[in-house]
């Protein structure tokens, strides 16, 4: 072939260990990016039974002015606004609990609708305050192990399907992906709460659907060129080739729809585009420079059928 992919394994290798190496450095010195309105910290969630007559606003101007009065300063939160201003999510980079009374809050806000105008006096006013510390553990810990398990079945129904080769090359591409991500979101400085649990399950899932594409590639070519004189390599270079075209468009696909985020969203939305869009190239860059390589490797040897035809014995 006039251009292998497993030929360019060092660039692919010397790529991650660079990412790997300052991702991890950045992220044992800094830690994640937590920006103030998606750290793991505390939130006041604050909201109206329903949004007419600008009742949002005058809620979300009440909760301003009742957290400045108790001396939260504005840069003290960030704020989102949800379902089109009747819930705002105020998020704290330190704990403000002392100074919030949620019930007195409730009032001031009640009294605020009121004076705007009779008919709003009549909404349910919530207030909550919160820590979401243990929240972000719970649910991080519970998308480890749903890919854990996740995993498990993926490398007994590659071991069926695929054989050893396939399960080993999908398993080691999942995980790597996984890997990568990680270090990527402490090098790229991306806001990472409250999606990068999801995202790195998203990027270790993708890294398995792309890898299992082209293990299925791998093992189509081999039977069709069972005879011809080809190296692993060939076959899996020839695979990729391909099964590019779907991979291109997954990821295209998955691109697309990052950007529609980042452009159209609100701000922690834009957030998740970025995400999205970071485990889609970390996703196809593992996939397309690890599993043809690894697959090669493993299958080089007796699986690999080669043109040595037996001479007929002479009588």
């Amino acid at each position: 072939m006039k251009y292998s992919i497993t030929q360019k394994f060092k660039v692919f290798f010397i790529i991650t260990i660079i990412i790997l190496a300052a991702g991890l450095t950045l992220f044992g010195v800094f830690g994640y990016n937590q920006a103030a309105d998606y750290s793991r910290g505390y939130q006041l969630n604050v909201s109206v039974s329903e949004n007419f007559g600008e009742a949002g606003e005058v809620m979300k101007s009440a909760a301003d002015k009742y957290l400045s009065g108790k001396g939260v300063k504005s840069a003290d939160y960030a704020f989102q606004k949800i379902d089109d201003g009747e819930k705002i999510v105020y998020k704290f980079t330190h704990d403000v609990g002392e100074k919030i009374d949620e019930e007195e809050l409730k009032e001031a806000i009640k009294s605020a609708l009121a004076e705007k105008s009779s008919v709003l006096s009549g909404l349910e006013v919530t207030c909550e305050y919160d820590s979401t510390i243990n929240y972000y553990n719970s649910q991080f810990v519970g998308l480890i192990i749903a890919g854990c398990i996740s995993l498990a079945a993926i490398f007994v129904y590659m071991v069926i399907m695929e054989r050893l080769a396939g399960a080993v090359t999908v398993t080691a591409v999942t995980l790597l992906s996984a890997l990568i991500f990680f270090a990527a979101m402490g090098l790229a400085r991306i806001p990472a709460y409250p999606f990068v649990g999801a995202m790195l399950v998203l990027c270790a899932v993708l890294g398995a659907v792309l890898s299992a594409g082209l293990v299925s590639r791998f093992k189509e070519q081999l039977k069709n060129m069972a005879g011809a004189k080809v190296t692993s390599r060939e076959i899996a270079d020839k695979g990729t080739s391909y099964g590019m075209l779907r991979i291109m468009f997954v990821f295209g696909a998955l691109a697309f729809v990052s950007v529609l985020f980042m452009a159209i969203g609100p701000t922690y939305i834009r957030f998740m585009g970025l995400q999205v869009l970071l485990a889609d190239v970390v996703a196809t860059f593992t996939a397309v420079g690890y599993a043809p390589f690894l697959w090669a490797a493993i299958k080089k040897g007796p699986d690999v059928r080669k043109t040595v035809k037996e001479k007929p014995q002479e009588e």
